[in-house]
C-alpha cells in the first residue's frame, strides 16, 4: 500500500483515520477563504490535560487489564499510549475518555524533524515515565498485540519499507 502522494500531487492533507469532522470543516473553510489550513505541529499530549508524572510500574498494561486513573498520564500508569508521537489537532478524545491514543493522525512534524526512529523515541518516553528499563519496554512493545498494528511497530510494514528502498 502506498500513499496517494506517490501517484498524484497533493495540495492539502487532512490527517486522521478517519479525519475528525470539525477538522474537515476547518480545512474547507480555510481553503475557501484563500488561506492555508493549519498544520498541527505538536503532539496529542499537549491536548490531553492528564498529569505527566514519573512513576514506577512493573510492566506495561493493556487498557483492559486495569482501571486507569482519570487524572494521570496513561503512559505514567503503564499503558501504551502513542499520544507522545501523534500529531495533535484532534482534541485528544481517546485519552480524555480513558482509552489510549493509537496514532490515527500519524506522527507529528515536530518529531519527524528531530528523529526518524519513532520507535526508539516511544521506548524512551515510556521508560522515562514508567521506570521500566528501555530494553524491557522494547521487548514488551513487540509482544503487545495493540502495538503490532500501529504506524511504527508493524514488523511486516518495516519489512515492506525495506523492500521499497532496495
Amino acid at each position: 500500500m502506498y500513499p496517494l502522494c506517490n501517484f498524484v500531487d497533493v495540495d492539502y492533507y487532512v490527517p486522521g483515520c478517519p479525519p475528525m469532522p470539525l477538522l474537515i470543516v476547518h480545512t474547507i473553510k480555510s481553503i475557501a477563504s484563500g488561506k492555508n489550513p493549519p498544520r498541527h505541529q505538536s503532539v496529542v499530549c499537549t491536548e490531553c490535560h492528564r498529569k505527566i508524572v514519573p512513576a514506577k510500574v512493573e510492566r506495561l498494561y493493556g487498557i483492559y487489564e486495569k482501571e486507569a486513573n482519570r487524572e494521570l498520564c496513561l503512559v505514567s500508569q503503564g499503558f501504551v499510549c502513542l499520544g507522545s508521537l501523534t500529531r495533535e489537532g484532534c482534541g485528544a478524545p481517546c485519552p480524555r475518555s480513558g482509552f489510549t491514543c493509537f496514532g490515527c493522525r500519524g506522527p507529528a512534524d515536530s518529531l519527524l524533524y528531530r528523529t526518524r526512529d519513532l520507535s526508539a523515541f516511544l521506548i524512551k518516553v515510556i521508560s522515562t515515565r514508567t521506570g521500566i528499563p528501555q530494553e524491557k519496554v522494547k521487548e514488551e512493545l513487540y509482544q503487545n498485540p495493540f502495538i503490532f498494528h500501529t504506524f511504527i511497530f508493524s514488523k511486516f510494514e518495516r519489512f515492506k519499507a525495506r523492500e521499497r528502498v532496495i
